[in-house]
């Protein structure tokens, strides 16, 4: 039984992602990136012959991939993912049967339905909710 129209849900969703995006530490980001990288292989693509300021020089071309997203806590805390992964992140599909990630010890995640601040925090969440959109009616 749905109580609320879950574009509402998905809409809040991705403001909410939007708003942390906007709100990043790039230096920081870059920091961790960085770290990461050194652990990620790389393999040389092939390169040329050049010609640099009227001198023969080598290019080298290499191919580095580089992706995935970085995890954190509601504080903002960084969460490094385990040492036995040598990603960036922690690839763990969305489950479109449960619309959940599972809750695995390998990926770090736990059930928050067990957390007893989650309605709390959800309440909020409504709550800014409405107010935001009773000011828009407002204006």
């Amino acid at each position: 039984m749905k109580i609320t129209d879950p574009q509402i849900i998905q809409n809040g969703e991705k403001k909410l992602i939007a708003a942390v995006q906007e709100h990043l530490d790039l230096e920081t980001v870059k920091t961790i990136l960085m770290e990461r990288i050194a652990e990620i292989p790389f393999e040389s693509k092939g390169g040329q012959i050049v010609v640099h300021d009227n001198q023969i020089a080598f290019r080298l071309d290499f191919d580095l991939k580089l992706n995935g997203s970085l995890l954190f806590d509601r504080q903002g805390n960084y969460i490094p993912a385990p040492p036995a992964s040598p990603s960036l992140f922690i690839d763990e599909p969305f489950n479109e049967d449960t619309n959940r990630i599972s809750d695995s010890p390998e990926n770090g995640l736990v059930d928050l339905d067990s957390d007893n601040t989650l309605d709390d925090d959800i309440d909020d969440i409504l709550k800014e909710s409405r107010e935001f959109w009773e000011k828009k009616k407002g204006s």
